[in-house]
């Protein structure tokens, strides 16, 4: 019976999917054991690539801690500039507001980059469906660009400086 003529039920009950499971399952389970059986073994082989300081290694923990903080900052940084951007752009009735400000927030995460990226998008967005289109264009441009100065000037470096223990001019210059 050719796979054309049959039904989702009977290739789903075939007998090649039963014996496709019958090999597929062992392997995964085999995989999974030696995955975790290798894991430690790896972990410490890992950690032995850094270097000691005094013949210890505890500054990787307190690395860990810090570049946690950092994340942790970032990821406030782009939910309040995701919140800020949305609402500014809901107020002035630019359609797709709301996905502006997430994918602002979104890619908030990647430096640089990202402001470009939302900022093409955004304006493509406002060009194409805006109505007037120069006019919501021009309204999510400003607001992209204000809300980048706020970040730049006062939500990064207030943040990240009590989440990572640096002064804010260091953030700033950073």
């Amino acid at each position: 019976m050719s796979l054309d003529h049959m039904t989702a039920e009977e290739v789903e009950a075939g007998p090649s999917v039963e014996i496709g499971w019958m090999v597929v399952e062992p392997i995964e389970e085999v995989d999974r054991e030696a995955i975790e059986s290798a894991r430690p073994h790896a972990e410490e082989r890992l950690v032995e690539l850094f270097p000691t300081v005094g013949g210890r290694r505890e500054y990787l923990v307190n690395a860990g801690g810090i570049m946690g903080n950092y994340l942790r900052g970032q990821i406030t940084i782009s939910a309040i500039a995701a919140f800020n951007v949305s609402v500014a752009l809901m107020l002035f009735d630019v359609p797709f507001a709301l996905l502006i400000g997430l994918m602002a927030g979104v890619l908030n995460m990647i430096p640089s980059l990202g402001t470009i990226i939302t900022n093409v998008i955004a304006v493509l967005l406002a060009l194409i469906f805006g109505d007037p289109w120069l006019m919501d264009a021009i309204i999510v441009f400003a607001v992209l660009v204000a809300q980048s100065i706020l970040e730049q000037s006062v939500l990064s470096p207030k943040i990240l400086s009590s989440s990572v223990g640096l002064h804010p001019v260091l953030i700033i210059l950073s």
